[in-house]
């Protein structure tokens, strides 16, 4: 069955019962179905592959049920008014680019469920403002959220063992972060021109904080480091009125 042929009944798009997968490769999706607004995806579904619903640009929320294991590359991609989504509690990973130009999206809240997020997941994804993660991710992957500049407040989870490198570079409008307390490692660069931050707290679990790592946070002006044997690199804080 080619899901593409489908029936879509008042904008809605109706996937059988007993259907266990969709994506390009499989021969079962939505792509470019441009009419498509809402779908109800079935408990029997176990995987959103690739490019499933890519450019549907119709489509304004989605909800994904717990049956759902993995969203997999471009599954949602060019989805440019997806201003809702639901995750389920089954989701382990979600893959390359699987929400990348979901422009409408403000907020995500990614379920413990969650062990892999690829770090182009939600790449230009400009309209997010808050993002919440789950207690299953280790890594906040290289550059995962660059550039978000309406992006006001993150909250990392105690899964969370390390933010690499660039992670929230250029997120001009972050204004608030709560770290997890199992972070070991802040990448270099990791919040590199974040200019609304004015303070932070940076647990005791913390080993090391990368070169440039708060470089150019201008309304940085207070900061707490529990632990005092730290490294701190390079112009960590270099162009912030808080000096180390």
């Amino acid at each position: 069955m080619n899901l593409s042929n489908f029936e879509i009944k008042n904008g809605e798009g109706i996937i059988p019962d007993g259907t266990t997968q969709l994506s390009f490769v499989s021969g079962h999706w939505f792509i470019n179905r441009t009419e498509l607004t809402s779908v109800v995806i079935p408990d029997s579904v176990t995987k959103i592959g690739t490019s499933a619903f890519e450019g549907c640009t119709g489509l304004t929320s989605i909800v994904i049920p717990d049956s759902v294991k993995e969203i997999g590359n471009s599954a949602f991609k060019g989805c440019v008014n997806l201003s809702s989504i639901q995750f389920g509690n089954g989701i382990t990973k979600i893959g390359s680019f699987a929400f990348e130009g979901c422009s409408g999206l403000t907020s995500i809240v990614i379920p413990d469920s969650v062990k892999k997020l690829d770090s182009t997941a939600f790449e230009g994804c400009i309209g997010l403002t808050s993002i919440q993660f789950g207690n299953g991710i280790a890594e906040i992957g290289h550059s995962a959220f660059k550039g978000f500049a309406k992006l006001t407040s993150i909250v990392i989870s105690d899964s969370v063992t390390e933010i690499a490198n660039s992670a929230f570079e250029g997120c001009a409008g972050l204004t608030n972060i709560r770290f997890g307390c199992a972070l070991k490692q802040i990448g270099m660069g990791a919040f590199k021109g974040c200019v609304g931050l004015t303070n932070i707290v940076i647990p005791e679990s913390v080993s090391k904080i990368g070169i440039g790592a708060f470089e150019g946070c201008t309304g940085l002006a207070s900061v707490e480091i529990l632990n005092p044997n730290v490294k701190i690199g390079w112009n960590a804080f270099m162009g912030c009125p808080y000096h180390p």
